[in-house]
């Protein structure tokens, strides 16, 4: 039983952990460098419900009069699963086109039809950036001109006397990842004013309810 479970743990080790399934995603090209970041991201986070932390579980609940209990439904949580699906499944389908342009090639019946609903899957998912063509959204620029801001003015010159950064003029490697999928998207649905750097956002998508979470 003992060398049973050692050949199990040297398996998993080998093949399963997330460092070994991360290289094997890039060496088979299936993952980019950056998106190697979001899965590491979203892993840890959903990780946490997983293995059902208490941290993790707090996050569902909003932080004003919270209930004794988890809500039985959330918007915010669901929008969340429904993210994960749609990214999930348009890469999965994606790849699976490219397998089956492979020799030996196979034809598959409808694809214009699929390729239609993946551009769709694309535009109404944009927002979430994690995976394939799905970039950061104006939220995150205006963030990172926050953070970039407050950063810079760390070395003497004070945020009130800088220029507003231009947000569209953001470089990738200025771009801050959240790393609370959820809370970001919460935050993406109501309006945001910063005093000192001067900076607006207006959520294209505003409810009354998240300023509460």
């Amino acid at each position: 039983m003992k060398a049973s479970a050692d050949r199990a743990a040297e398996y998993w080790d080998n093949y399963y952990r997330l460092p070994r399934v991360l290289e094997n995603l890039i060496e088979s090209k299936l993952l980019g460098e950056h998106e190697r970041l979001q899965v590491e991201l979203h892993y840890s986070f959903l990780s946490g419900y997983v293995h059902a932390t208490g941290h993790a579980y707090s996050l569902l609940r909003p932080r004003w009069n919270p209930p004794p209990e988890p809500p039985h439904y959330d918007h915010y949580v669901s929008e969340l699963t429904v993210l994960y699906v749609v990214r999930l499944a348009a890469e999965e389908l994606r790849h699976l086109a490219t397998a089956y342009g492979r020799p030996p090639a196979v034809t598959v019946g409808g694809w214009p039809t699929i390729e239609r609903q993946l551009r769709q899957a694309d535009a109404v998912s944009s927002h979430f950036w994690f995976l394939g063509k799905s970039g950061p959204h104006v939220y995150d620029r205006v963030m990172s001109v926050d953070d970039e801001m407050f950063d810079n003015a760390r070395d003497g010159e004070t945020v009130f006397s800088m220029m507003t950064l231009d947000y569209r003029s953001l470089t990738a490697t200025q771009i801050r990842y959240d790393p609370n999928p959820l809370q970001r998207l919460v935050r993406m649905h109501s309006d945001h004013t910063e005093m000192a750097t001067r900076t607006t956002y207006r959520s294209p998508f505003p409810r009354a309810d998240a300023r509460f979470r």
